[in-house]
């Protein structure tokens, strides 16, 4: 396979679109459009462009991860508490993002600065922040119905018949008999 080649399916990927996949590798103008469309046909271009979506592609079993640390996310675990009030702290001992912030939808946060009047007068800031966290009832429910531990419908044993008729009464309301 030519740089050209693996230069166009990495460009392919970005955009799903064979021409511009093409242009963008470095082929003609003139012909990007029937060079994109034939590069697409080759199997060994094929097999290249389903590798790569399988290998960036998130497997069951990591979406499940996902999920299952969204069940167990608590707040507590970004949080140091004090006597008067409590600290969010987001960075590990070495600067990082804890792994645990991954659990955060949103943060809202709102910073207000009050001035003195008079010069004997301190300067006030507030900070509120709003913390949402992940729906972790969804996540929970999510792997129970994949453990087969909860279920969406109900089932018919078929030991008792149920017989429904729906009737059709297409006279307007305000019609009598």
């Amino acid at each position: 396979m030519t740089n050209k080649q693996k230069k166009f399916i990495y460009e392919y990927l970005q955009c799903w679109n064979a021409t511009q996949a093409a242009l963008n590798a470095g082929y003609s103008e003139r012909s990007a459009g029937s060079i994109g469309h034939e590069l697409l046909k080759k199997p060994e271009i094929q097999v290249e462009i389903q590798k790569e979506i399988e290998n960036s592609s998130m497997k069951a079993e990591e979406a499940l991860l996902e999920i299952a640390s969204i069940a167990r996310g608590d707040l507590t675990d970004l949080m140091e508490i004090t006597h008067s009030g409590f600290i969010v702290d987001l960075l590990d001992e070495d600067g990082n993002v804890k792994e645990q912030a991954k659990n955060i939808r949103k943060i809202k946060q709102k910073v207000t600065t009050i001035i003195g009047k008079n010069d004997s007068d301190d300067d006030k800031e507030i900070i509120e922040t709003e913390i949402e966290m992940y729906d972790r009832k969804d996540a929970l429910k999510t792997m129970l119905q994949h453990y087969g531990q909860l279920k969406d419908y109900v089932e018919n044993s078929g030991e008792s018949k149920l017989t429904i008729e729906f009737v059709n009464d297409w006279r307007d309301v305000g019609d009598e008999d």
